[in-house]
């Protein structure tokens, strides 16, 4: 058995001779989302929120057991965190139901209110039916060069109490 990684030497390489073969850049580099404050300034002012969705509950197992009758008893519903300084300038209180908009779709849940997350910062949970999947706030358009994924947590978005 041969120790180390699974990389032509063996070691951490932060110099990628394989990606330099398939035609990116060999070296780590960070590039800013395709929605930001920053590469996107026009939209942040529609949008002034980051999302990150895939926020997961330990009640479900990663997209399963949402239509089981005793995990719902425990978890019924899906909830998008906002910081508490923010949601009061926002009007909202912890429970409302609120709309999640992005430049892409909307969802809907209910809010859960926390000094835990970033003011600037709205987190979704996944995997929820109807107007509550977060699927309907993605961008499939805008994917990851070399892998094909989708911004899942880097998005623009606003909040507001519904109704």
């Amino acid at each position: 058995m041969e120790l180390g990684f699974n990389t032509p030497s063996h070691k951490i390489e932060l110099y990628s001779n394989r990606l330099k073969e398939w035609g990116y850049d060999p070296l780590p580099f960070y590039r800013e989302p395709f929605e930001s404050p920053y590469s996107t300034p026009e939209l942040a002012k529609k949008y002034p929120f980051v999302l990150t969705t895939g926020r997961r509950v330990s009640t479900y197992f990663h997209t399963a057991h949402r239509n089981v009758p005793a995990l719902r008893d425990i978890y019924p519903e899906p909830v998008v965190e906002i910081n508490e300084d923010t949601a009061r300038e926002l009007g909202i209180s912890d429970g409302d139901t609120v709309r999640i908009e992005t430049a892409h779709g909307f969802a809907v849940m209910k809010a859960k209110l926390t000094q835990g997350i970033h003011p600037r910062v709205v987190a979704a949970q996944h995997d929820w039916p109807g107007l509550a999947n977060d699927n309907r706030l993605t961008d499939n358009q805008a994917c990851a060069e070399g892998i094909g994924s989708t911004t899942l947590r880097g998005l623009l978005c606003n909040i507001r109490r519904e109704g």
